[in-house]
């Protein structure tokens, strides 16, 4: 608390590529902490998902989270702070 960075960017942006084909794509930018005892360096990323709806309700999707780096710090000291990963996975969304 009170520690909040000074400058924070957000683009999104979703696309139908096909009549059933999404992609999704979430930019951040974040400047560092205030607080030099944490030592939070400013940082950015990329998410994107790529989705299909294979059935009326049912959709399959791949997710990407951190894309442009393999780790980055969001909060803590550097000694005991656990870095965001990059990584991915596959979502299945059932609506009915």
């Amino acid at each position: 608390e009170g520690n909040d960075p000074k400058h924070r960017l957000n683009l999104q942006s979703m696309i139908d590529l096909s009549e059933n084909v999404e992609l999704s794509c979430w930019f951040r930018a974040v400047s560092e902490l205030p607080n030099t005892n944490a030592q939070v360096p400013g940082y950015v990323t990329l998410d994107a998902q790529l989705g299909w709806q294979a059935l009326q309700g049912l959709t399959l999707s791949v997710v990407g989270k951190n894309l442009l780096h393999e780790q980055h710090p969001e909060f803590g000291s550097p000694a005991s702070r656990k870095e965001i990963q990059r990584g991915a996975y596959a979502k299945i969304q059932w609506s009915y």
